[in-house]
């Protein structure tokens, strides 16, 4: 079962990613602080690695950073920014998903590619 780690403060947002992901067969953790994610993500070894632009408090460059330290899990920006590739290359992300998206855009994220070089 891969790990999909979260950081967002959208409690509505996350419930819903939260169990489209536990319905692809995902285990899914969630936070909105800095050191936990950082903790959660040594701990998981996640598949992949969502992280919300506009996190309150948090400096989110500072966080992928971090992130990178701990694990080489891909990281993937959301953000309703325009514009949010080159955000997302300037702060150390390997993506972005804009927001509003579906969650088909997500569940492409997750699920194993049919093409065996390729990863999410």
């Amino acid at each position: 079962m891969p790990a999909i780690l979260l950081v967002d403060d959208d409690a509505d947002l996350g419930e819903a990613l939260t169990e489209a992901l536990l319905l692809e067969g995902c285990e899914v953790r969630r936070t909105d602080t800095l050191a936990e994610a950082v903790s959660l993500a040594s701990r998981l070894s996640p598949r992949l690695i969502l992280v919300d632009y506009q996190l309150p408090g948090v400096d989110v460059s500072e966080l992928i950073a971090r992130l990178r330290q701990a694990v080489s899990a891909p990281i993937v920006l959301c953000t309703g920014m325009e514009d949010a590739s080159e955000l997302s290359a300037a702060m150390g992300a390997d993506g972005v998903l804009a927001k509003p998206f579906s969650i088909e855009d997500l569940l492409r994220l997750v699920r194993p590619s049919r093409h065996p070089a390729a990863t999410p």
